[in-house]
């Protein structure tokens, strides 16, 4: 049997992987070493060997409770000076490890840290990836697939979906009045104003320039609609903001969607900006908040 733990940042020591058939993803090994022989192998990067688990003090007890471990032996993994977790391995009867066995569970230790710092590797790039570089939001590329994501689910589930395109108003006359870093700044500030006030199942992300766009799953036209006016009361540094509002219809693509959504948005600034406008399901435009 054996475990990997890991730190979950709140000060203890999780199982994020297993080869065995005991799962322990329940326990939380809490980091102090006078409790816990995990965590003082956590601590001081130093390999731990317990030939008779059920005899030893602490963690190693409360492990052969868990598991029926007669020997354990915690290895640290560790990636340059940092501790990325332990590998523990179990036996289920007393055993003695000799020098190649500890060596060889050492090298699978640096093999695990090695394939760790690799992920953490990948996820970085994958949120760079992922991620408008000014405001540190999703960029375009990710919202259109969120978008299809949960245009998916809202046709699956039959819940509501709304999709706004967000629009600063004159901001290029702010740029051109105040200069190209306090435009950058006005960019940021929004983004960080409107993150605020949202739910963490919305998603909000820098469409192109000025413009941003905003998905608000399981919200209905009037619920976004709030939510947008939420937008424009937080909207910084008295900047104005104008939005196009949709609601998904049975089977409408995102490009559909999209498509409305802009509409909307060209509508609210033909009708003098600062204000949200839905797009209809038929008939006319209907200004829903204004200045």
């Amino acid at each position: 049997m054996a475990w990997l733990f890991e730190p979950d940042g709140d000060g203890h020591l999780v199982q994020k992987g297993r080869a065995g058939d005991v799962d322990l993803h329940t326990v939380q090994v809490v980091i102090d070493p006078r409790v816990s022989g995990a965590a003082r192998v956590f601590l001081e990067r130093e390999p731990l060997f317990v030939d008779d688990a059920a005899r030893h003090p602490g963690e190693s007890q409360k492990l052969a409770a868990l598991t029926g471990a007669a020997s354990v032996l915690f290895q640290p993994i560790v990636r340059g000076d940092e501790a990325r977790g332990v590998l523990v391995v179990a036996w289920r009867s007393i055993v003695s490890v000799d020098e190649h066995a500890l060596v060889a569970i050492g090298l699978l230790a640096t093999e695990i840290g090695a394939a760790l710092e690799r992920a953490d590797l990948l996820a970085e790039v994958q949120r760079l990836a992922d991620t408008d570089a000014l405001t540190q939001l999703r960029n375009r590329r990710r919202f259109s697939i969120d978008l299809d994501r949960e245009l998916s689910r809202a046709h699956r589930s039959e819940e509501p979906l709304c999709l706004a395109f967000l629009d600063l108003d004159h901001f290029k006359k702010f740029n051109d009045t105040f200069g190209h870093p306090a435009g950058d700044g006005l960019l940021r500030s929004a983004a960080l104003a409107w993150s605020g006030t949202l739910r963490a199942t919305d998603a909000l992300a820098r469409y192109g320039g000025e413009e941003f766009a905003l998905l608000l799953p399981g919200s209905t036209l009037d619920a976004a609609a709030t939510v947008l006016d939420r937008l424009r009361s937080v909207t910084p540094e008295g900047a104005t903001l104008s939005a196009g509002l949709a609601q998904a219809e049975v089977n409408e693509t995102a490009d559909g969607l999209m498509a409305r959504a802009d509409e909307a948005l060209y509508e609210a600034k033909r009708r003098g900006r600062d204000r949200v406008v839905r797009a209809p399901r038929g008939g006319s435009f209907r200004v829903v908040a204004n200045a």
